[in-house]
């Protein structure tokens, strides 16, 4: 089980208000976005490539500057805070992890950054190897692993944080079929233990309605209405729900 550390009730709602970003020659990643996320809450932003929804996540996390709207945690304006300041744990599609750092250590880095002690850190790192399976591996360096592999000690490195916000971006899309349900529940199972408000984004209907309390279907950087949307995509989520 995850410690009671890992376990503390948070109080994180975001908000996103009339979000826009406007890349260099006028191109619109994202235009005018209105989205909640409620307290805990896991929602899936669903779509394909190039909609929008990395973007989604970059603006929340603070990687990329909004061009209009507001970017909201708890009812407090954090458009303009650093990414330093805002308590999110962001998984990326590409890994970036240090490649002179075993597993465990990767996991662990966030942790002694924010000077936890030691045996707590300790405690943590055991708890996220032991939920995500990762223990054959976690003496072994980046360049050892497989892509699938980084991207699960990626994903570790953002859970084990204990952030208020989770941001995961195509989490599983390097997962085997065979491996990829299985991963599905474990990452489900670990948002319940932690309760961080979590953002996942995915171009895959099933993964979108196996994880998400809710799913948000983006289309050329907007939301689309549940009722509208593309074919493909929502006969995918009601294979998935049935």
């Amino acid at each position: 089980m995850i410690s009671a550390m890992m376990q503390r009730p948070t109080d994180r709602r975001v908000e996103l208000k009339a979000v826009g970003k406007t890349r260099a020659g006028g191109v619109i990643a994202v235009e005018s976005l209105d989205l909640v996320v409620k307290t805990g809450e896991l929602v899936a932003l669903l779509g394909p490539r190039g909609c929008g929804k990395t973007t989604v996540l970059r603006i929340i996390a603070g990687l990329d500057a909004v061009t209009g709207g507001k970017v909201m945690f708890d009812g407090l304006d954090v458009t303009d805070l650093p990414p330093a300041r805002r308590d999110v744990a962001f998984a990326f599609q590409c890994p970036a992890l240090y490649p002179h750092l075993t597993v465990a250590q990767n996991i662990a880095f966030p942790l002694r950054a924010q000077r936890i002690p030691r045996n707590a850190i300790e405690r943590r790192v055991e708890e996220v190897i032991d939920r995500l399976e990762l223990e054959p591996i976690r003496r072994r360096r980046p360049r050892q692993l497989s892509e699938a592999d980084r991207q699960r000690v990626s994903l570790a490195r953002a859970m084990v944080r204990d952030a208020k916000v989770i941001l995961l971006d195509e989490p599983l899309a390097a997962v085997c079929p065979e491996q990829r349900e299985r991963s599905r529940r474990r990452l489900r199972t670990m948002h319940n233990e932690l309760r961080a408000t979590t953002l996942l984004a995915t171009d895959d209907p099933a993964e979108a309605a196996a994880l998400g309390d809710r799913v948000v279907t983006m289309e050329a950087g907007k939301v689309v209405p549940a009722d509208a949307a593309p074919p493909v995509i929502a006969a995918g989520i009601n294979a998935a729900n049935r």
